[in-house]
């Protein structure tokens, strides 16, 4: 089914791993992919907007636009980014199938909090949707988007204000609740945005440090739950209840025996988490 995987560059840090890493996605993607072909939902085929991939030539705050582009386009509907799962690394892929337009996919470490696999897809999505040129540090720039995609600019002004000489931890974690992304990934917006200045900022990040959410494990107060796909559960409970797939098919896809699918169809066995 699939013709090639091209991962962004840098995906893996040995040949080894890329090898590995690259065998589970294209065994993943293509149980995902085949129940999406046989059902032909929307989100079958990737929904780019018309005017990716944006440009960014001169500075990062035109990765604002683009983030409210994406707003524009999509709106908040989730089933039409890329699709998504859990593995043990965080990853951007183009699958590539004849006939057919590339699909991107985003891969987030199954291990992660909540916020941070959020910000994570938010991340790799920049770098599927920016032509980013000029000298600039593309990744930058893809962290640029995720903030603002996330925390919209005038959303969090809302919330915050439009200048402010500092901001509590209690505040902070308030604002996590509302907008899914961590405390120091909104202080890093609010700096971005000219909400808090330089000294405020370096402040904020000293205690951050100084709580150790500045090093391994990074896990900061309030930290989300990690998410679990289960976007490919649904579809093959779908194919199956309209007849789209045989239960051997959907045994197979699922990676259950034929004994286990009418259990799995009354719900007394777990969604496998292959994609969202």
């Amino acid at each position: 089914m699939l013709d090639d995987l091209e991962f962004r560059k840098n995906a893996f840090t040995s040949k080894r791993g890329e090898a590995r890493g690259e065998a589970t996605v294209v065994a993943d993607l293509e149980r995902y992919l085949t129940v999406e072909d046989v059902l032909g939902p929307r989100s079958a085929r990737w929904d780019q907007p018309r005017e990716a991939r944006y440009p960014v030539r001169h500075d990062a705050v035109e990765a604002e636009g683009a983030a409210e582009a994406l707003h524009r386009h999509w709106g908040w509907a989730r089933s039409r980014c890329p699709p998504w799962w859990s593995g043990s690394k965080s990853l951007a892929a183009w699958a590539r199938r004849r006939g057919l337009p590339p699909v991107p996919v985003v891969v987030v470490n199954a291990e992660d909090w909540g916020e941070r696999q959020r910000f994570t897809i938010a991340h790799e999505l920049g770098h599927i949707v920016l032509d980013v040129s000029g000298g600039l540090d593309a990744e930058r720039v893809a962290l640029r988007v995720a903030g603002a995609f996330l925390g919209p600019g005038e959303a969090l002004r809302l919330e915050v204000g439009k200048r402010r000489s500092a901001l509590a931890l209690g505040e902070l974690l308030a604002l996590k609740r509302v907008f899914g992304v961590s405390i120091q990934a909104l202080t890093y917006r609010c700096r971005d945005l000219d909400i808090i200045g330089a000294a405020t900022y370096r402040a904020l990040f000293n205690e951050f440090g100084r709580l150790g959410w500045r090093s391994p494990p990074y896990e900061e107060y309030g930290a989300m739950a990690g998410e679990h796909p289960n976007r490919f559960g649904r579809l093959c409970l779908r194919a199956l209840a309209e007849g789209a797939i045989s239960e051997s098919k959907a045994a197979e896809l699922l990676g259950i025996g034929v004994a286990d699918v009418d259990d799995y169809m009354r719900g007394v066995l777990p969604s496998p988490a292959v994609a969202g």
